[in-house]
């Protein structure tokens, strides 16, 4: 493992198809009603901030919510795949998971799947709701430059949020958005299949 490179992981949308799960617990969770396209269109910018849809998750009661999902989430099923590209990761380089998600959850989440091993360390809205602060802490903590980090996720804001820092993305096609609407935030590359992620990676880093 190069401990002079780093892989970025995004959870929801990378390592579990989750959309209609989301979509249909915060309508419960906050006893309102919204359709596919405004769940869709929020995610082109940071979740927390865009309210368009009526969603005032600026004030979201954060540990409300991942408390009430965190049972069912812990038995959504792992995209499959992903456990083998955690594993392959390992041998490239250093590896996190920066998510909108409780980190809480996300490590039960990664222990139930036997993969917390290797994808110990999780910045989630606990630490910031802003990715580009958790981005942040990741490179003043490890000193590495942003070039020598790859981003995996699945939506435009993210991706956004990555230029900003300076963090290029791998976009992956399963998760919340769909590849024109990826392409819009020029992406490194993108992932049609769960096995295209290590060979991207690998090109990025020039192995």
């Amino acid at each position: 493992m190069d401990k002079e490179k780093i892989i970025i992981f995004d959870f929801d949308g990378v390592f579990v198809d989750d959309f209609d799960f989301h979509k249909r617990h915060i309508q419960d969770f906050l006893g309102i009603k919204f359709d596919d396209k405004a769940f869709y269109d929020i995610h082109s910018g940071n979740v927390y901030e865009d309210d368009n849809i009526g969603l005032e998750l600026g004030e979201f009661d954060t540990v409300g919510y991942h408390k009430f999902i965190r049972d069912e989430l812990l038995m959504l099923s792992m995209v499959e795949g992903m456990a083998e590209v955690v594993k392959k990761v390992q041998e490239i380089a250093q590896s996190f998971v920066v998510s909108s998600g409780s980190e809480n959850n996300i490590h039960d989440f990664f222990v139930t799947n036997g993969v917390c091993e290797n994808l110990c360390t999780i910045y989630g809205v606990e630490t910031s709701p802003s990715k580009e602060k958790k981005f942040e802490k990741i490179l003043n903590e490890t000193g590495i430059m942003a070039d020598n980090i790859i981003f995996v996720t699945d939506t435009l804001g993210d991706i956004r949020e990555a230029n900003t820092m300076g963090i290029a993305s791998i976009a992956v096609t399963w998760g919340f958005h769909r590849e024109v609407t990826l392409l819009e935030g020029g992406p490194f590359a993108i992932a049609r299949k769960v096995g295209d992620i290590t060979n991207l990676i690998e090109q990025y880093f020039e192995i």
